[in-house]
């Protein structure tokens, strides 16, 4: 039988053979092939530590490949068009010129990338939801704003997904990514500065809402609160947006939070094009 990737694995070898030799246009035309042969590797089921099934191929992708990919051509023309001031986007140029810069990403560009994570198995819920949630919190009576910030759910059903991703926008200052995990019946918060006490809180807060909703929806509300503290860290003040969808990018990913500070300039450039386009480079399932 014929296999039905066959030509495109010969592309991208034979592409790869000739990059040192070719010119420009052969590099382009090896990065759309690359990411063509990516898209169609997560498709069937890759995993990266053995080649595709059935067929032995002496091709495999690193986590860094997927992590942070080349740019094709579709997203790299949405980045050319964006610095020449033209964009066909709802997010105004400024504020995606903003995002592509060394500047604080604001909430239309946080949310407009991590809801596109969104899928069978990845639920989202967006930063509105939070500041609503904990509008009048309590710590001493773990109060918190139920009844309104319930209807960010109202038609999507928390329980239903393996993990729940929701950016948080702490007083426009700084932001974290919080986790509801389902089938672990965890929740942790990924912060790129310090952490401690105030992803505490917000866990609680997140917490004291999945228990309402589980009561009230038939499903066990137990969630322990895990800390993390060893997740990637920023060395500026501006870049924990960046470091937060990324996050939200590898776990939806299911791979290792592999990155630093050295990847926000390219990351930055994926994220705003992938926000232009209005779909992922590297689909999910």
């Amino acid at each position: 039988m014929t296999n039905p990737y066959d030509g495109y694995i010969q592309q991208i070898l034979e592409l790869k053979h000739q990059l040192d030799e070719q010119s420009k246009l052969v590099e382009e035309e090896y990065c759309d092939a690359f990411n063509q042969i990516k898209e169609i590797a997560l498709a069937v089921g890759f995993e990266d530590d053995k080649p595709i099934q059935p067929y032995q191929v002496e091709f495999q992708l690193s986590h860094r490949d997927i992590i942070m990919p080349s740019l094709p051509k579709e997203f790299s023309t949405a980045i050319d068009n964006l610095k020449r001031g033209k964009c066909n986007s709802q997010i105004s140029v400024s504020e995606l010129m903003k995002s592509l810069r060394a500047e604080w990403l604001g909430d239309e560009v946080v949310n407009g990338f991590i809801e596109l994570l969104q899928n069978k198995r990845i639920g989202f819920l967006n930063s509105f939801f939070f500041t609503k949630l904990s509008k009048n919190w309590s710590l001493s009576g773990n109060r918190i704003d139920f009844e309104n910030s319930k209807r960010w759910v109202k038609n999507n059903d928390l329980f239903s997904y393996e993990k729940v991703l929701i950016p948080i926008n702490i007083s426009n200052t700084h932001w974290v990514l919080s986790v509801i995990d389902n089938d672990e019946h965890t929740i942790s918060v990924y912060d790129s500065l310090s952490g401690g006490r105030s992803c505490q809180n917000i866990s609680l807060k997140i917490a004291a809402f999945v228990r309402r909703l589980a009561d009230e929806t038939g499903h066990l509300g137990t969630y322990n609160i895990i800390d993390i503290d060893d997740n990637p860290k920023q060395s500026n003040g501006y870049d924990c947006g960046a470091f937060t969808c990324k996050c939200a990018d590898c776990i939806s990913l299911g791979v290792p939070l592999e990155f630093t500070q050295k990847d926000m300039p390219k990351w930055r450039e994926l994220l705003v094009a992938q926000v232009i386009v209005g779909k992922l480079i590297v689909p999910r399932d």
